[in-house]
């Protein structure tokens, strides 16, 4: 898991603003990410375990093998067009709330 934040960091990303770009396997992990906005960014194997996520917007994103434990991710958070296959951490209401929020979980089919 790539660290790019510090602790201290991690807890003044609100607002952050990213587009058109990859944080594949980042550790989120705690984030106050209240009110940020990911537009076309790939987060493969992201770790938002506990983190603060609302108000949140995943708008065209890879959250493919996510983890999510413990994070506050429902409250007016969308995924528009946002793709949550392998997410973790997700019990099946906030997978609901999710899809309802523009967010897919597209199941490999097997040949």
């Amino acid at each position: 898991m790539e660290r790019l934040f510090t602790e201290e960091e991690k807890h003044a990303l609100q607002g952050l603003m990213l587009s058109n770009t990859s944080f594949d396997g980042v550790d989120f992990i705690g984030a106050d990410l209240t009110d940020a906005v990911f537009r076309r960014v790939s987060l493969v194997g992201a770790d938002f375990r506990g983190a603060r996520l609302l108000h949140t917007r995943f708008l065209y994103c890879d959250l493919r093998e996510a983890q999510f434990d413990g994070s506050t991710l429902l409250r007016g958070s969308r995924f528009d067009g946002s793709n949550l296959s392998g997410a973790r951490g997700l019990t099946p209401a906030s997978k609901g709330l999710i899809r309802r929020a523009g967010g897919v979980f597209p199941v490999a089919h097997l040949i």
